[in-house]
């Protein structure tokens, strides 16, 4: 058979393992997506605890106005200020709820549950302020963990084999045993079958018959050996590319964070300071109101980059490899 068997046992192999890789792709893209929705279900338990503390908070300003306007010592344009800046907290809370909710719908349609299945899924028990540092150097070679490119490698290596079948089909094929009883053995009776004597024909395949099929079959086979081929390669460069995004929009965020954190925490010595100078008489309750509205902001946004950087940590993680070990294939 001039080894077409084997390279077509080897190509079905090849085949198998991909298919088998894919599956494992699949499944870890499914994770990274659950991971990702559950973040996003704490970034949302996040913003809907600091608008609670928020509401909290003004609902006491609220009270405080209100018993001042008793005593004739604020206006009612005060408590219309602490009124419009609860109406606000309490926005967020809803908001923050409404997001909460859509997480939790998006969990229960990954895990494959009906529409009961949100109202039973808990709060989250995550800190997303807990992530381990990055190493100094991510190696290239940590890419050979993903299972989709090691997909890709077993489907070259099944268009190699493939190849290798196409082409051995040029060698001919022909059981001499099946020739017993034929006068001769040559190419004119292989050709005409006028020699035989023997009651039934051989068992022939000669490319000398085919040859226009086997030349378009070996076309095709390179075809889809220099298809898989890119497609090995794009994956490559698209893993690279994940895995730099990635690591830069980690760094990014982190920077970021410092930031955000320095501007939260000179908004509350502000609402601090300004609380003061509120309570000793020499401010009036309305010139809390912006510092107040941009706290919340400055809280919500830190909240949102801690989600943020959460989430980026974790494309990283899927795009080199998500803990694959392709050396616990079992199709190998």
């Amino acid at each position: 058979m001039f080894g077409r068997q084997k390279a077509a046992i080897e190509g079905a192999r090849a085949s198998v393992r991909a298919a088998a890789l894919d599956l494992a792709a699949a499944r870890l893209t499914l994770s990274g997506a659950v991971v990702q929705t559950y973040v996003d279900m704490a970034r949302a338990e996040m913003q809907a605890g600091i608008a609670q503390r928020t509401i909290a908070t003004r609902e006491n300003s609220l009270r405080l106005v209100n018993v001042r306007i008793r005593n004739n010592l604020s206006s009612k344009l005060e408590a219309q200020a602490a009124a419009t800046l609860l109406a606000q907290a309490r926005q967020a809370l809803l908001r923050s709820q409404a997001a909460q909710l859509l997480a939790k719908t998006a969990l229960a349609a990954l895990a494959g549950r009906g529409v009961d299945y949100p109202a039973t899924i808990r709060p989250t028990a995550i800190r997303l302020d807990a992530a381990l540092p990055l190493p100094r150097a991510v190696p290239a070679d940590l890419l050979a963990r993903r299972a989709d490119i090691a997909a890709a490698q077993a489907r070259i290596e099944a268009a190699a084999a493939g190849r290798q079948v196409a082409r051995r089909a040029f060698y001919p094929n022909v059981n001499l045993a099946a020739m017993a009883g034929f006068q001769a053995v040559g190419l004119g009776n292989l050709v005409s079958l006028d020699a035989g004597t023997a009651g039934v024909g051989p068992a022939l395949h000669l490319p000398l018959f085919d040859n226009g099929r086997l030349k378009a079959e070996l076309a095709g086979s390179t075809a889809l050996l220099d298809a898989a081929t890119a497609d090995y390669n794009d994956r490559i460069v698209g893993a690279v590319r994940e895995a730099a995004d990635a690591l830069a929009r980690i760094g990014a965020l982190e920077a970021d964070r410092v930031r955000q954190r320095e501007v939260v925490r000179g908004f509350a010595e502000t609402g601090r300071l300004n609380a003061i100078r509120v309570s000793s008489g020499l401010d009036s309750r309305l010139d809390l109101v912006d510092n107040d509205v941009r706290t919340l902001e400055a809280e919500q946004a830190d909240a949102n980059l801690a989600a943020d950087a959460a989430q980026q940590r974790i494309a990283l993680v899927l795009a080199l490899g998500g803990g694959f070990d392709s050396s616990q294939d079992p199709i190998r």
